[in-house]
């Protein structure tokens, strides 16, 4: 009989499948689990006053689009986690900018000390990904657009270190060093927006770790923030 030997990426990319079996039987559970209960109330026929029937059609569709935009993130991330790495040469500011600007930031972005090039060899469409996450998981704790972020880089000799950091509400003080779960950095996340970031926030976490890299979080949403990607540099 044949025997397959797993190799590292298979290992980590059955890693990655689990995370995103967990997502769909747990974290979509939430929101469509409201869809049902609220359509429910709707069709029962008790509620009759037209703000509380406008009040459940609006909670329908903000948790219906919360879904699609789950299930489009886990298509993402699956193909994200399932392909070699690309590297080419990219420029990091112009990525973060970018990504500030889809939320409807002022795009505000610069190198922090230390930084050797805002130019580097890394997979865009991953550190986007994770960007992304860290992004709207900052947003919803501040209920807020995030204008600033400062990128800082630095190549090691087996690595390459990308330090994202920007402004939530305590981003002036002393940050934190600390490195924290994902469970305690989302401690001050916002209701039902809090599933759709952590979901976000796991799957960039499992695809840095798919491809031999790390997604570290630093601090906590409300009180000063970074976040740290690490990714092996190409052979």
């Amino acid at each position: 009989m044949l025997q397959h030997k797993l190799s590292g990426f298979d290992k980590r990319s059955g890693a990655f499948l689990e995370r995103v079996r967990r997502s769909l039987s747990h974290d979509l559970r939430t929101p469509l689990g409201a869809i049902v209960n609220y359509a429910a109330v709707l069709e029962s026929g008790h509620v009759m006053d037209h703000e509380a029937i406008a009040d459940l059609s609006q909670r329908i569709r903000s948790n219906a689009a919360c879904a699609a935009r789950m299930v489009q993130g886990l298509a993402t991330a699956s193909e994200l986690a399932s392909r070699p790495l690309h590297f080419a040469d990219v420029d990091v500011l112009l990525l973060a900018r970018s990504v500030l600007d889809f939320y409807g930031g002022s795009r505000s972005v610069k190198l922090g000390p230390g930084s050797l090039a805002a130019v580097c060899d890394v997979d865009a469409e991953i550190v986007g990904f994770a960007w992304k996450a860290f992004v709207a998981a900052l947003a919803d704790a501040r209920n807020a657009l995030i204008a600033e972020a400062q990128v800082s880089i630095a190549c090691l000799s087996s690595e390459l270190l990308l330090d994202f950091e920007c402004g939530d509400s305590g981003a002036q003080q002393a940050i934190p060093r600390k490195p924290v779960t994902l469970q305690e950095f989302l401690i001050h996340g916002r209701g039902s927006a809090r599933t759709e970031c952590a979901m976000g926030l796991g799957l960039a976490e499992a695809i840095l770790e798919a491809h031999g890299g790390a997604l570290t979080l630093i601090g906590t949403l409300g009180t000063g923030a970074s976040m740290r990607l690490s990714l092996p540099k190409q052979a």
